[in-house]
């Protein structure tokens, strides 16, 4: 979770930041998940939402001088083949929406 969720967010902005001040604007967006501040999945899942949260606030204020805006955002679940499979054989009906 963190070497490859928390840890990839970062080099990606790492990358991403220096292009985006020198467009003189921008945005770098995390996802994060309520499993940051409430128990989900167990000890290893929160550390990694809550950095990911925890970074975009930072960035946020390091970049701002810049005009480039950082933000985390949570999705909640999304509708992907994965997810449908996984309620299938789970023998549940999808609820999800497109």
């Amino acid at each position: 979770m963190i070497t490859v969720g928390l840890r990839s967010h970062f080099v990606a902005a790492y990358h991403a930041a220096p292009l985006l001040i020198t467009n003189g604007h921008g945005l770098i967006v995390n996802t994060g998940y309520y499993g940051a501040v409430s128990y989900h999945y167990g000890p290893a899942y929160a550390p990694q939402k809550a950095g990911a949260d925890k970074m975009a606030a930072d960035m946020a204020k390091e970049l701002r001088p810049f005009n480039v805006a950082a933000i985390s955002i949570w999705m909640g679940p999304l509708d992907t083949e994965r997810a449908r499979a996984y309620l299938a054989a789970a023998g549940g009906r999808s609820q999800l929406r497109r």
